[in-house]
């Protein structure tokens, strides 16, 4: 029962506390069990602390008292125990609740993220290219391009199965070179939408142009600067070979 009561403890504190959140969210098996049993053992060992004066305090009493028997002492040393882990899960929830509060902003949670994607080139780049305000170029596998805004953060405690983007140009690459031709731009659209104005787009929304690419189609992405491209290509994004 107790060993239940502190892997329990262990596990709703990893799973709250957003770093031991996101670090455990792609583990399974003995490592997450492993995981749960430490943290478990740690909220067991600090409520014990928070135990120990009341232990102190028996034990004075029963000098007091012209010294009771071991028994005693044992007794009570076994119910602190026993409380200490009960007391875990309690304290799980209010230690995860308590240290949240350090990652409120945004600055420490793109912090986090920064740390957690360290090992995760594509999440990483989606990171950047959000930091940075900057389009992302994604081919498929169909050798389909898109260029387009990310709109929505990677989530680390999530196995990412797609990317939500919204398109500002698209295109595909050429067989004989693998150079991207563009073909369609989105801009002009996207631009009335966003003006308000009494167009024929009036009705539209800008979430009605937001494009969703399965993970699994993807088969390369970077950053897209258009003035990087203007000066290396000589062409722009948005010429009359980018058909609206």
């Amino acid at each position: 029962m107790l060993l239940f009561v502190a892997l329990s403890s262990g596990y709703y504190f990893i799973v709250r506390f957003l770093p031991t959140r996101y670090y455990s969210a792609r583990e399974s098996g003995y490592r997450l069990y492993f995981r749960a049993a430490f943290w478990g053992i740690v909220l067991a060992f600090a409520a014990s602390l928070m135990l120990f004066p009341i232990y102190l305090r028996s034990a004075d009493g029963a000098v007091e008292f012209g010294g009771l028997p071991a028994m005693y002492l044992e007794f009570v040393a076994g119910a602190m125990g026993g409380l200490s882990v009960m007391l875990s899960l309690p304290l799980a929830m209010l230690a995860a609740s308590v240290l949240n509060l350090f990652y409120r902003s945004q600055e420490a949670k793109t912090d986090l993220l920064r740390r957690v994607f360290r090992s995760r080139d594509f999440e990483k780049l989606i990171l950047r290219a959000l930091e940075t305000s900057q389009t992302l170029l994604v081919t498929l596998d169909t050798g389909k391009v898109y260029v387009g805004w990310i709109v929505e953060a990677p989530d680390p405690s999530e196995v990412r199965k797609h990317l939500r983007i919204m398109p500002v140009a698209s295109g595909y690459r050429q067989r004989e070179n693998r150079e991207v031709k563009f073909v369609k731009n989105y801009k002009a659209v996207i631009t009335q939408i966003m003006r308000m104005d009494k167009s024929a787009l009036a009705h539209l929304m800008l979430e009605n142009f937001e494009m969703v690419i399965p993970s699994d189609r993807i088969v390369s992405a970077h950053i897209f600067n258009m003035v990087a491209y203007r000066y290396f290509t000589g062409r722009d994004v948005f010429d009359k070979d980018a058909r609206g």
